[in-house]
């Protein structure tokens, strides 16, 4: 589509170099077990609320445990998004920890999701995502570490859980390919 911009650049260089303001930025950037750990870090977080709009969001696109062991480093993240000044939001994709998505939501402003406008291909319609935000009472925050520049260790944290949520998602899908 013509009035897609297309820009390949690392994506914290383009943030520190953007002169734009955006309402929003996505960060889908894992491949399998490796994580953006230079994108992640509290300075990160903090260069990315320059080039947002006011009422401007992050989203990002993360594995789905947040319980344990394995949801350290989601925990540790989340913990990350707020310590940056990021009011922080949890929208889990349905089913069990091992299958799902998490996705990670940071504003300056208060989000309201009770008014979404949403349909996927095959026809479901989404209008409300308050079903889907985790209350933050259930995401214990307390052992989680601050993810900083000066101690890039996400993808150490990050390798357990990926490996695991990676083996879900394809029991979980190789079940539906295999019925075609």
């Amino acid at each position: 589509n013509d009035n897609v911009k297309v820009t390949i650049d690392d994506a914290r260089h383009f943030i520190k170099t953007s002169k734009n303001k955006y309402d929003i930025v996505v960060f889908d950037t894992f491949l399998s077990e490796s994580a953006p750990e230079h994108l992640l870090t509290k300075e990160a977080l903090q260069d990315v609320q320059s080039i947002l709009n006011p009422s401007g969001m992050l989203l990002t696109n993360f594995y789905g445990f947040t319980s344990g062991e394995m949801g350290y480093a989601a925990r540790s993240v989340i913990k990350t998004y707020q310590k940056a000044g990021f009011l922080t939001y949890v929208i889990a994709t349905p089913g069990n920890e091992n299958g799902r998505n998490l996705l990670i939501i940071g504003s300056r402003a208060q989000l309201d999701f009770s008014n979404v406008n949403y349909a996927e291909s095959n026809g479901i319609k989404i209008t409300n995502l308050n079903g889907l935000l985790l209350p933050p009472h259930t995401i214990n925050l307390r052992d989680a570490e601050i993810l900083e520049d000066n101690k890039p260790n996400l993808s150490i944290l990050y390798a357990k859980p990926s490996m695991s949520w990676k083996q879900g998602y394809n029991n979980i899908y190789t079940k539906e390919f295999l019925k075609y």
